[in-house]
């Protein structure tokens, strides 16, 4: 049995900014709506972006923020920076990528 799945319009001009591999630069994926599913069997709800490729966007395999229409970018499970240029000086300073 398929899952109930919402989606829901992204904010015009929200991105996924994706870290290539030592954190000196990203590349910017809009948008334009997300995916959620409900929580079930005891698994927690899970959001998606969906962008013009679809679901093809690899989060998993990048270090990765959403980017809001007025510049702020944020990671879900954590924190807010006021640029992407902060996100990876911090990226860069952890040394997680």
């Amino acid at each position: 049995m398929k899952p109930n799945l919402t989606i829901i319009p992204a904010h015009p001009g929200t991105r996924i900014l994706l870290a290539d591999a030592d954190a000196r630069d990203f590349c910017e994926v809009p948008v334009i709506a997300w995916s959620i599913t409900p929580p079930r069997d005891g698994h927690a709800a899970s959001v998606q972006p969906v962008t013009l490729a679809g679901d093809a966007v690899e989060l998993d395999a990048h270090a990765w923020a959403v980017q809001h229409p007025h510049g702020a970018v944020e990671i879900p499970s954590c924190c807010g920076y006021q640029s992407a240029a902060a996100w990876l000086a911090d990226l860069r300073e952890q040394a997680y990528v």
